[in-house]
């Protein structure tokens, strides 16, 4: 499918080269993240914007998917005037029918920053817009767009799907968390978020990689205290680092030895040239299109389960999204979020084994069926309007 919009953008004041591709609209409405990096391309945002629509596809949720980069360094002095550049150059599609979040380089406050240039509440343009269709929507007194876009609020949805999908994972095949051994390659809000909740799971994290390389320590290592000494550009400072512990590449973090892999930074770490080389048993795509489809036929051979990124990483933009369609309060987003994870995975899983195919595919092809399902709704109640 063609994407529904695409756009680079350019203002020659800051210098601030920007992308925005919008992959579907559904109800009006397409939403995904905000990144910034020095590297990102329209071709980057074009595939993720898509990832996007199929991660709401995939837990039923009435939304297009769209994603937008800005070309910069988010450790530079400079990274606000090129987010209000790009508040600026975005805003009739902000106003209009774009949502963003966080992603790679941007963080809430930056979002918040982004929607207060504009002077535009996003929550009160999701409710008129809800209003608009029909649809009452009582949000609770006293709830404003930066109690949603929070930085507690923003690091908890980072991982929660991770860890929905990994409870139910482990259930289904009957592997105690408490004695699981985990490596998360990334330490940014999702990776150090996931990291989070298993030590405090009872998982033994031996492994912790960011820009800078891979820490190790086979008998695990103290997350909180690695948190409590991260640098201004999210890496862990070695000087301060309370344990005894390896240094190591993140090539290597990958090969190690454990039950849970969580690849929660860059995309195409795992590849056809180190596929054969992984030994964990599952794989939890905490970042964006992290493994090749080369490398998913080598993983499905040697038995590793691989938990697509669109499935697992749904967190944010399924309550998110519950909330901008209607379907959930603030309050209730949290159980309907978990519910509707915790079944796909299963779902997914399920037939994975069943079929003898990658989860990436049967994951794909359920989503595939679920738009195909909102798309054929919403032109039939077009052509039911035009009609009347």
């Amino acid at each position: 499918m063609n994407t529904y919009y695409e756009i680079t953008m350019h203002d020659p004041e800051t210098d601030t080269t920007a992308f925005i591709v919008i992959d579907r609209l559904i109800g009006g409405i397409a939403t995904g993240g905000l990144r910034m990096s020095p590297t990102v391309t329209l071709e980057e945002v074009r595939d993720l914007a898509e990832v996007m629509t199929y991660k709401h596809g995939l837990m039923n949720l009435p939304l297009g998917g769209a994603k937008a980069g800005i070309v910069g360094d988010p450790s530079a002095p400079d990274k606000e005037k090129k987010i209000q550049a790009f508040a600026r150059m975005a805003e009739p599609l902000l106003k209009s029918c774009l949502l963003l979040g966080e992603d790679m380089g941007i963080y809430a406050k930056d979002v918040r920053a982004m929607y207060a240039h504009i002077q535009l509440d996003p929550l009160e343009r999701v409710l008129n817009r809800l209003q608009e269709r029909g649809v009452k929507y009582e949000i609770g007194q006293g709830v404003r767009a930066h109690d949603l876009l929070s930085d507690q609020n923003m690091e908890t949805t980072a991982g929660f799907g991770l860890m929905e999908s990994l409870l139910e994972t482990a259930e289904l095949i009957q592997l105690p968390l408490e004695q699981a051994t985990a490596a998360v390659h990334g330490f940014g809000t999702v990776g150090s978020e996931i990291a989070k909740l298993l030590h405090d799971r009872g998982v033994t994290i031996t492994a912790v990689g960011d820009a800078e390389g891979a820490i190790y320590r086979e008998e695990g290592l103290d997350i909180h205290q690695l948190l409590s000494i991260r640098k201004p550009n999210g890496c862990i400072d070695r000087e301060k680092i309370a344990q005894a512990v390896k240094q190591m590449t993140n090539e290597e973090l990958l090969q190690l030895p454990v039950d849970l892999l969580i690849p929660a930074s860059v995309s195409q770490v795992i590849h056809e040239g180190n596929a054969h080389s992984i030994r964990a048993k599952i794989i939890v795509e905490a970042a964006n299109m992290p493994t090749t489809n080369e490398a998913d036929e080598i993983l499905r051979e040697k038995g590793v389960i691989v938990l697509p990124d669109f499935m697992v990483n749904a967190g944010s933009a399924l309550s998110f999204g519950l909330i901008i369609t209607g379907e959930a309060l603030p309050q209730d987003m949290w159980t309907e979020s978990a519910k509707r994870i915790r079944r796909m995975v299963r779902t997914v899983l399920t037939q994975s084994m069943e079929q003898e195919e990658p989860t990436r595919i049967v994951a794909l092809a359920l989503a595939s069926a679920h738009l195909q399902q909102m798309l054929y709704k919403e032109r039939s109640v077009s052509e039911l309007t035009a009609s009347v």
